[in-house]
Parts: C-alpha cells; structure tokens; sequence
C-alpha cells in the first residue's frame, strides 16, 4: 500500500523489534511530525506534533500476542 498509493507518506513499524512487521504506522509528513519513542514486539509508542496548529502528543499503536503468557512481557513494560 505505501509503494502504490502512499508514496509521499511516511512509514514507521516495528520489524526491528521482532524482525517481522506486526504495527506499522503511516503518516502524512506535510500535515504531522512524527518522532519513535519507543518500540517493542507488540508496541511502538510515537510522538505525534502536528505542524498546523502546533499540538503536540504521545501514542501507542498495540499488537497483542494471541496468549496471555505471550502479552505478559508487554503488561509487564507497561507497568514499568
């Protein structure tokens, strides 16, 4: 989708966490800055600042592992 329709929009996942892409963001850069905080196999917390008006917050973008074992370690950062 981003090579065919969203070329001019940016792209940020978390294949480096996992080494596969389970969150991926896209953003238009003419409308937002967005800056990585942090990401995790299940996670990727962002900064988001939009350039009109100047507004500025934190978001996170969540793929939960199938079991609750799995998505220990993530409650787990959450918490910390």
């Amino acid at each position: 989708m981003h090579r065919f329709w969203l070329k001019r929009w940016n792209i940020i996942s978390n294949i480096e966490a996992i080494g596969t892409a389970r969150v991926v963001v896209l953003w238009n850069p003419s409308t937002v800055h967005v800056e990585l905080i942090d990401s995790s196999p299940q996670a990727i917390h962002i900064s988001i600042r939009s350039l009109s008006p100047h507004h500025t917050f934190a978001s996170t973008f969540i793929y939960g592992f199938n079991t609750i074992i799995a998505r220990k370690s993530f409650w787990d950062s959450l918490k910390s």
